[in-house]
């Protein structure tokens, strides 16, 4: 592993309601699924998925932060009704910021005298 020898993994938080063992496991495999990729670049994903008080059948909110190697840290928010469905669209936004990222650093390294032909 390129950066450092620790092994990413997803620090998860629910606020306002309990997840069952489905919801984390659709929880889990959707960040191996868009995220995994990055592994050798990313330190540390967290997640935590936010219900509003009061409101039992209300929209669900979450926030990815996701921190890389180099010191930088992305921060994405998504809601929806459907918690699978706001956990997978916050996940691929923050896999897209983590995309852009890693382009803007290959291309800056690459611009560099010296840097990668």
């Amino acid at each position: 592993m390129t950066g450092g020898s620790e092994e990413l993994c997803l620090e998860l938080q629910a606020r306002g309601l309990d997840l069952t063992p489905r919801e984390r496991a659709v929880t889990e495999r959707s960040f191996w699924f868009t995220l995994g990729k990055y592994q050798p670049e990313l330190r540390r994903v967290a997640l935590c998925i936010t219900a509003p008080e009061g409101e039992e059948t209300g929209w669900v909110r979450c926030r990815v932060s996701v921190h890389d190697r180099a010191g930088a840290t992305m921060l994405v928010e998504g809601a929806d009704p459907d918690l699978a469905a706001c956990v997978t669209r916050t996940f691929q936004r923050a896999e897209r910021e983590v995309r852009r990222r890693s382009i803007r650093v290959r291309r800056r390294t690459a611009a560099r005298p010296g840097g990668a032909d």
